[in-house]
């Protein structure tokens, strides 16, 4: 069943892999939605894995403002929002200059 609806062209990986990256881009960094398709065994391929590295920062930021809106007052405020941004899959020099850790008042 499976194969022929591959040969109908009905099933295809690259197809998923666009429909994955598409629905989780907005919301996820780069090593979550890798992570992601690695276990559904769908590799990334170079030219998406570009895209979405020059796009990071950008979403990164979507994601923080949605979430927070304001810059942290402190360093307990930065360090919870840098775990959100974590846990989405965000890379740590995206995170840095999301929250701004290098300007951070101690």
């Amino acid at each position: 069943m499976l194969a022929a609806l591959q040969s109908a062209g009905h099933l295809s990986d690259s197809r998923f892999l666009e429909s994955r990256v598409h629905a989780r881009a907005a919301r996820l960094g780069n090593l979550r939605i890798e992570h992601e398709l690695r276990r559904s065994g769908t590799p990334l391929d170079d030219s998406t894995r570009e895209a979405l590295r020059a796009s990071e920062l950008a979403r990164a930021q979507a994601v923080w403002a949605k979430r927070f809106g304001r810059p942290a007052a402190d360093r307990a405020e930065r360090a919870r929002q840098a775990r959100f941004l974590a846990g989405r899959g965000f890379s740590a020099e995206t995170i840095r200059r999301v929250t701004n850790l290098d300007d951070a008042p101690d």
